[in-house]
């Protein structure tokens, strides 16, 4: 499987080797899709809310990996689609993923199932005062259930020194979620290196002296976190259109985005629970993480979420190894 080169710094020691120095992640194609069609992004949860757009965008966001990404060596390299574009869009590509690769350390070493984006908390954060200070991008629960704060950075090319100094001072910028003190406030970058896709992330541990108290619960975050699966699934349970499909202990009903050959599902349990409430939602979820947990060890097209994803041959390493438009439709 190919691999993402990445730095740390600043991490607890207790947290072991993995969180020092140069280091290096293994993951598929599979992680990375399961990434990008769940991380939170800005606003989408209000577009992706109405079942029909949510199917857009998961096909939108696969897409992008598709079309930018590719595999060379045993590393994700950006093509020459990605390498053709003006600036702005590059930009807009590398912030997505940023998000993305977040998203995927966040799971794999973190041990962290759920993150959201702080955009859907703004009105929060204005109230605080601070609508026009620097925030965080995504808040989130590990599967303990405490808090982590992560600011996401994206660069088109290599990282520039004081990149994750900013990072820093933004995910700093939370004190409590919930009365609690966040176990991590993560910065992160993602960046590319001689081509190569290459991340650095830093735990600055301490909050800022004017830090904020934000008021949130895991039921709020699991229940924006989930609506547009969710949503997505209720109009093709709705059409008759939803597959249930039995995968070690749970079950699981799944759509599938043909056109991106790619399958995305959610648990049962969660999507009925889902049905009575945020916190009846976060209730279920949280009880129910060690089986999750479970299922994801046992069972690669599972994240510790409850989320299946699964992708088909148009992601084989006989296809991404090439640029986009050499690769052989399905």
């Amino acid at each position: 499987m190919p691999r993402i080169a990445y730095s740390s710094q600043g991490f607890p020691p207790e947290m072991g080797s993995r969180f020092s120095g140069e280091q290096a992640l293994t993951c598929s194609w599979r992680d990375l899709v399961w990434a990008a069609l769940t991380v939170g992004k800005p606003r989408a949860s209000h577009i992706m809310r109405y079942g029909r757009y949510a199917w857009f965008e998961c096909l939108y966001r696969a897409s992008l990996l598709y079309a930018n990404l590719a595999e060379q060596n045993g590393l994700f390299r950006r093509t020459l689609a990605y390498s053709s574009l003006d600036a702005t869009e590059k930009g807009a590509i590398s912030y997505f993923l940023g998000l993305t690769t977040a998203k995927l350390f966040a799971e794999k070493l973190l041990g962290v199932s759920w993150l959201a984006h702080m955009d859907v908390y703004r009105g929060q954060w204005g109230a605080l005062g601070l609508a026009g200070d620097p925030q965080p991008s995504l808040v989130g629960l590990d599967r303990e259930g405490r808090w982590v704060v992560i600011e996401a950075k994206g660069r088109t090319g290599t990282l520039e020194h004081d990149v994750l100094a900013r990072a820093k001072q933004q995910s700093q910028q939370v004190a409590t979620i919930g009365g609690n003190a966040p176990r991590l406030r993560v910065a992160l970058a993602s960046f590319f290196q001689a081509g190569a896709l290459h991340v650095a992330w830093e735990d600055p541990e301490m909050p800022l002296a004017n830090a904020v108290s934000l008021e949130l619960t895991p039921g709020e975050l699991l229940h924006e976190y989930y609506r547009p699966l969710l949503a997505l699934l209720v109009v093709q349970e709705n059409q008759a259109d939803l597959d249930w499909v039995k995968l070690g202990e749970e079950e699981y009903g799944v759509l599938h985005v043909r056109e991106a050959d790619v399958t995305i599902g959610v648990a049962r349990f969660i999507y009925e629970a889902a049905s009575r409430g945020p916190d009846a939602l976060a209730e279920a979820v949280l009880a129910e993480r060690r089986l999750l947990a479970r299922q994801a060890r046992r069972h690669r097209a599972v994240g510790s979420d409850g989320v299946l994803v699964q992708v088909g041959a148009l992601w084989s390493r006989k296809q991404m190894v090439h640029e986009p438009e050499r690769r052989s439709p399905i």
